[in-house]
């Protein structure tokens, strides 16, 4: 394995830490689904070495066969503390938050309470495949704002789609894609 040192902290790139053949090891749908030849870009998993961090409380809850569902405030208590230092938000109602079992779950269950049926939300195309399914089997109406010529989201396109999509007096919904997939763009 080569390692390249980072631009900016003399640390090694972590895109080329990972060997294509240790990758291929993995047991993932991005990893075994295809043939060798072919990588589905649009699976959004890092090919990277996990944080040290994350590694250490996994191996902590392995060690203690802490693998059972999750309950309880833990998980908010801690982005309320995060959010706090990070962006000085105040007041994370933690009694109000809800454990998932993964994203697009989550976003489904927010849509689900501020949106209704044939309400519209809209995405800035093109974006991750399965928000468009999710959102027509939840009955709402998916309206496009594409994404600008430099793959940045458009605040006049924004603001017309919104515009025409509130004029029939319905509830709306925005979806944002942050880091934006596929094109990677954080907004």
């Amino acid at each position: 394995m080569t390692r390249i040192p980072h631009e900016t902290s003399g640390e090694p790139n972590p895109l080329q830490v990972l060997t294509l053949d240790r990758l291929r090891r993995r047991t993932s749908m991005k990893w075994r689904t295809y043939p060798e030849d072919v990588l589905p870009l649009w699976v959004a998993e890092m090919d990277v070495p996990l944080a040290e961090p994350v590694v250490r409380a996994v191996t902590d809850a392995l060690e203690l066969g802490d693998t059972g569902y999750p309950a309880g405030t833990a998980y908010a208590q801690a982005l309320a503390g995060f959010a706090g230092k990070r962006w000085d938000w105040d007041g994370l109602a933690v009694e109000r938050t809800a454990i998932v079992p993964d994203v697009m779950l989550g976003v489904v269950e927010m849509l689900k309470l501020v949106t209704g049926h044939g309400d519209a939300v809209v995405v800035n195309s093109p974006v991750y495949p399965p928000f468009y399914l999710f959102l027509e089997h939840m009955d709402r109406r998916v309206v496009e704002a594409p994404l600008g010529a430099d793959g940045r989201i458009d605040p006049g396109v924004l603001e017309e789609t919104f515009r025409q999509v509130v004029a029939d007096g319905r509830r709306a919904a925005y979806l944002l894609c942050s880091p934006h997939n596929p094109t990677g763009t954080v907004h």
